[in-house]
């Protein structure tokens, strides 16, 4: 069972004998964490683009409430004081350890989630380098579809997108039945769409891999614009 659940669960039968304002207010707030977390729980499981952002915001929430109950839990004397404010500070300190979690992947446009195939690692055990850029790939297509557009339609109206360049760094390296989380950021410059690929390994969100990967489009075989990618892609370039 998850500590945010455990914790509430031990603790809320001392809130219940407490009484006054302050037994009330504990209460009422520790409820509100209690609540919040329940609702938060299953996005955490589907972490991803937009999902990550309500993550972010849901936890901040977490730290407003703890940062107002703070100064009563202080004031409270005796043992049910001592022993809600020990284990509400755990519960800051699971939450601190869940931000710092999180963290790395809350800014990206764009999440999918992905697993390590046995084929996809070498003879040392790890994933070769060249699956990285097969993982990269895939996500820029789930992201296209996101948006509205697909490779293979763009190819039948003669609009290909090409890479055009690519600076890759590799991290920890990924083993076979890894869970990974592969994020992207985008920009234009000119010409060039420029995407900012990073994956993580889903079990620690140790980062794996980080590339800079340029993309150009050709239209009818001959370098130019996209109007039907600057459109789809609006909202970040």
């Amino acid at each position: 069972m998850n500590p945010f659940y455990v914790t509430f669960a031990r603790l809320e039968p001392t809130l219940e004998k407490l009484g006054g304002a302050s037994g009330m207010k504990i209460k009422a707030r520790f409820t509100t964490f209690y609540v919040t977390f329940a609702r938060l729980e299953p996005t955490l499981e589907k972490l991803g683009g937009a999902s990550g952002m309500k993550i972010k915001a849901r936890f901040t929430t977490f730290y407003v409430t703890f940062a107002r109950l703070e100064p009563t839990l202080e004031k409270l004397g005796g043992a049910s004081g001592m022993k809600i404010k020990a284990r509400f500070t755990t519960f800051y300190f699971a939450f601190r350890s869940a931000c710092t979690n999180f963290a790395p992947i809350m800014d990206y446009i764009f999440t999918t989630r992905m697993m390590v195939r046995d084929y996809e690692c070498d003879i040392e055990g790890i994933v070769n380098n060249a699956n990285y850029l097969h993982y990269a790939e895939h996500t820029r297509h789930l992201f296209l579809q996101q948006c509205g557009l697909s490779f293979a339609e763009m190819h039948r109206r003669g609009i290909d997108a090409v890479v055009a360049r690519m600076n890759l760094q590799y991290k920890t390296p990924l083993r076979c039945d890894d869970e990974f989380i592969s994020c992207l950021n985008l920009k234009k410059e000119g010409l060039r769409y420029v995407f900012q690929q990073d994956i993580y390994r889903a079990a620690d969100n140790k980062l794996c891999f980080k590339g800079t990967i340029d993309l150009v489009c050709l239209v009818n075989g001959r370098l130019a614009h996209s109007e039907d990618y600057d459109r789809a892609f609006s909202k970040w370039i």
